[in-house]
């Protein structure tokens, strides 16, 4: 599957606007976008270990790669993280019921999706970012 596909689900969920769909789209932006940074870390010859603990190293490999404009989608990312995290299990957070928020936020999971396919679609930079990436791991002693 394509987790584009979740990018779409995101935008018609936002623009019907209640509560449940609200929260279902932030969720939804933030699982498209997180599975097209994995999907991009992954690509580039970088391991990124399943479950749980791979939501924050793949912002922290983002982050450490040398390109200034995916390190700020590693910023765009942690923060959407954070925001899925509470419409998922924060019942009593009004925020997140908010269409203008959700649809915010897809617009925001979008653009981190674009910067990332904009990388990618450059052989030379996606080889740099990979190197980065490599080069980070192996820093930190995850090689």
């Amino acid at each position: 599957m394509d987790p584009r596909d979740f990018q779409q689900v995101a935008t018609n969920l936002a623009a019907a606007g209640n509560p449940a769909e609200t929260r279902s789209a932030i969720s939804r932006c933030y699982y498209a976008a997180f599975n097209v940074a994995r999907e991009f870390v992954i690509l580039g010859h970088n391991r990124v270990a399943s479950g749980p603990s791979a939501h924050g190293k793949v912002p922290h490999y983002l982050n450490n790669c040398g390109d200034l404009t995916i390190a700020a989608v590693s910023s765009k990312l942690g923060d959407l993280h954070g925001l899925r995290i509470k419409a998922d299990y924060s019942m009593d957070n009004r925020y997140v019921e908010i269409p203008s928020t959700a649809l915010f936020n897809v617009k925001i999971a979008e653009s981190i999706i674009n910067d990332l396919d904009a990388c990618m679609g450059d052989a030379a930079r996606y080889q740099k970012t990979a190197e980065g990436i490599k080069a980070y791991k192996e820093s930190i002693n995850e090689a």
